[in-house]
């Protein structure tokens, strides 16, 4: 960021390039991706451009930054070092419309919705009741299509592409975070996608169940899950990145019953 020192040693994230350009930028307003970064939904690049609005004229060009004028009637807030930024639900509009999002596909701008009502208090009513307000153009109508695909705590983008998968496989949606629990009413696990009708879950195995001990703890909680009489199935990076159809497939077979 031109006129802006800064440590040497101080990692380059989306947060702190936003940082920079507050210094040399104090009435920008932080808004899509950069603003859900401040709120602390963490998933813009290091190299993502800053996407800041602002209520006058537009500053100077600067290739780390993608300005452009705030929605009219927009909300903002101050937090901290990082100045303004749009509302909660303002920003998971402009991330559910794409906002200087070039190329982001309408899943993609569910994950990221998702994971903006995971982490700040926003939520899928909030943004709703926003929509509900603003006219009928493409940007909110796409916006109001995304709306209808997010919820409430999913814990991360996998998730959310696991749950889009199973609608893709024209299945019954399942419970976000579904808890189980045994005949004592203790919980035994919180699967991050469930059919407690059929007995039947979805777990992302992310890389933290490589570690030793936590994949003792997943052996003993998977089975008591199966001595309950549930079949989960477990998916991770590779299958997800993998064929389409071998997924799809893995979900309908859990959906429709066990082997016979």
């Amino acid at each position: 960021m031109q006129g802006v020192r800064l440590p040497a040693d101080l990692p380059r994230t989306h947060g702190n390039l936003c940082l920079a350009y507050r210094r040399v930028s104090p009435r920008a307003v932080f808004t899509a991706h950069s603003a859900a970064w401040v709120w602390g939904a963490r998933f813009a690049r290091a190299s993502d451009r800053v996407s800041a609005g602002f209520a006058g004229g537009l500053p100077r060009r600067r290739d780390e930054v993608v300005p452009h004028r705030l929605y009219p009637g927009s909300v903002v807030d101050t937090l901290g070092d990082f100045g303004a930024v749009t509302s909660e639900a303002w920003t998971a509009f402009d991330l559910a419309r794409g906002l200087n999002r070039d190329g982001v596909s309408e899943w993609q701008s569910v994950a990221e919705v998702d994971s903006m009502l995971r982490w700040s208090p926003c939520t899928r009513a909030q943004l709703l009741a926003l929509l509900d307000g603003m006219p009928a153009v493409d940007a909110v109508a796409r916006a109001r299509s995304v709306a209808e695909l997010v919820r409430d705590d999913v814990d991360s983008p996998p998730e959310t592409h696991l749950r889009l998968a199973v609608l893709e496989a024209r299945l019954p949606e399942p419970l976000v975070q579904c808890t189980v629990r045994d005949a004592q009413g203790r919980v035994v696990a919180r699967l991050d996608l469930g059919w407690p009708a059929l007995r039947a879950g979805v777990e992302y195995d992310g890389a933290v169940h490589d570690d030793p001990e936590q994949r003792a703890r997943d052996r003993v909680r998977h089975n008591m899950l199966r001595a309950l009489g549930w079949r989960v199935l477990q998916v991770d990076a590779r299958q997800m990145a993998g064929p389409r159809t071998v997924l799809l497939e893995a979900l309908r077979r859990l959906v429709d019953g066990p082997a016979t």
